[in-house]
């Protein structure tokens, strides 16, 4: 299908090019974009003298103190048992793992997740930071009208009712964000 004027439409052209994208470019500009944005990557020289089935990519932000595990695939590419093993394995010990593909770098997902990865690790820095120095007080959630607790100030295996920031850590992301 193409636009009224026989052109192809914007979401035709990222279908295409994701389908015919091989996962040597994604992986190069997938690297590109992270470097681009302050995260060094890690990819072995020769996989097939790794561990099998482990991430194509390494990725860390040591600005942010973030780490990402990232399996790349083509638009077909499936993942063998081995790569979703250790992707499961990487989740289950807390770690940002996942897969991208073409459609992802295209959308503009990949982007937005290491920003937002590193905008995440920030906010969490501070909270541990903050907690350590008792300075966390609960606030009143201004959406919900609630009585909302930290999540750095709920005890561990306890989720709050409501996760919202208290004060000082509105203050600390505040003077980041100017």
């Amino acid at each position: 299908m193409t636009g009224p004027d026989g052109m192809l439409t914007t979401a035709e052209y990222r279908a295409r090019v994701a389908a015919e994208m091989s996962e040597a470019a994604l992986q190069q500009q997938t690297i590109t974009l992270a470097r681009t944005l302050g995260w060094r990557a890690y990819h072995p020289y020769d996989s097939r003298r790794s561990v099998k089935g482990f991430p194509d990519l390494v990725l860390v932000n040591p600005r942010h103190g973030a780490v990402l595990f990232r399996e790349l695939k083509t638009a077909r590419g499936r993942l063998t048992p081995e790569q979703r093993d250790w992707l499961t394995a990487l989740k289950f010990a807390g770690q940002d793992a996942d897969v991208w593909r073409p459609a992802d770098l295209l959308s503009g997902v990949i982007e937005a997740s290491l920003q937002a990865s590193a905008a995440d690790t920030v906010a969490a820095r501070l909270t541990r930071a903050l907690a350590v120095r008792g300075e966390h007080r609960p606030e009143r959630s201004p959406v919900l009208g609630a009585r909302a607790t930290c999540r750095a100030c709920t005890p561990l295996g306890e989720a709050p009712p409501v996760t919202w920031p208290c004060r000082p850590l509105i203050d600390a992301l505040l003077v980041i964000v100017e």
